[in-house]
């Protein structure tokens, strides 16, 4: 069977699988403080029709898949769905890792559930350790449900557990050392992201945005760092703290772009795969599916599709880089 690769010779293995737009938070740099239009239920996927994608595009080379939303625990009975997915290798004789990303405010109570349906690890967005700025940051979000669910998560064996933090000027800046520090005192690996400009509070985000060379000078002030080898299809630059085994990472989709080596497609909780996040491009598979399509005749699509993906995103040329679709449409 053909596999996906695109115009700039890139194999696509990665898949980021949003399960819902909705959210519990409405983070700053994410959603309007109004949120997002929701998708209705005949909207989105169901269960099965994830499944049935999915197997498509593992059969098409796909080896990770990445639950997302939105917050994907806010979607009804979870586990259920990750239990489909970690199914689908022992009928095609692959080998897929399945993760997750997270606001964790949900995890705590299904933590260890999650990981006896098949979820391998998992990665949680945790943008302070004040409880003021964190729940400013989130719009209402409650750290001690983040602390808990972070907790669980490495009790259950959800590892690598990895942290995830969206650096803002002004508001949580101050705190990189100490987000560094929180997360060697646990054994996990802490990343660092630039803010993206997406969607309708991508101007109101432009005033916030630290590029990845002044992050990592931030956090230098109290933790020296040694730069690890790239590896191709990453989106973080990883560091080794010197003379530890600690590490982190910093993600820089706008300031030093890992576009060259994308092997990500997306697929959005309304059946739409996109090929990047700042186009809007990509196709509608859920019509397809719906209408009776065989699983040759939605490959054959897929593969058409994933051969256009852009060279990469715009986001440094854009002078007021506002993009429409946010990103709890697309997976983030």
């Amino acid at each position: 069977m053909s596999r996906l690769v695109d115009r700039f010779s890139r194999s696509m293995s990665y898949l980021r699988l949003s399960v819902t737009d909705r959210c519990d938070m409405r983070c700053l740099y994410c959603m309007p403080e109004e949120g997002e239009p929701h998708e209705t239920r005949d909207e989105i996927l169901t269960f099965e029709e994830i499944r049935r994608l999915v197997r498509i595009l593992c059969r098409l080379g796909i080896t990770h898949i990445r639950v997302t939303g939105g917050e994907p625990l806010v979607r009804r009975d979870l586990p259920v769905l990750i239990g489909m997915l970690s199914g689908i290798d022992g009928e095609i004789g692959g080998q897929t890792e399945l993760s997750l990303t997270t606001n964790a405010s949900r995890l705590a109570p299904i933590a260890e559930e999650l990981k006896t349906a098949g979820l391998n690890r998992i990665n949680i967005s945790i943008d302070s350790l004040d409880p003021d700025t964190f729940c400013r940051i989130t719009r209402g979000g409650r750290l001690s449900d983040v602390l808990a669910g972070i907790e669980r998560a490495l009790d259950a064996g959800l590892t690598p557990v990895k942290l995830n933090t969206v650096v803002m000027r002004g508001i949580n800046d101050d705190e990189l050392p100490d987000l560094v520090r929180f997360a060697m005192a646990r054994g996990v690996t802490h990343r660092f992201l630039e803010v993206m400009p997406l969607g309708s509070v991508g101007l109101e985000n432009r005033a916030g945005f630290i590029p990845a060379a002044e992050i990592r000078k931030i956090i230098e002030k109290r933790y020296p760092l040694e730069p690890l080898p790239f590896h191709y299809g990453s989106t973080a630059q990883d560091f080794r703290i010197a003379g530890t085994e600690a590490q982190i990472g910093i993600i820089s989709p706008v300031s030093e772009r890992f576009c060259s080596s994308c092997n990500r497609l997306r697929l959005t909780a309304r059946g739409r795969l996109q090929l990047c996040l700042a186009y809007e491009d990509g196709v509608d598979l859920k019509k397809p599916l719906r209408e009776g399509w065989s699983d040759d005749a939605i490959s054959d699509l897929i593969l058409k599709t994933a051969y256009q993906k852009p060279a990469g995103n715009h986001f440094a040329e854009d002078p007021e880089p506002v993009y429409q679709i946010a990103m709890s449409g697309i997976g983030g």
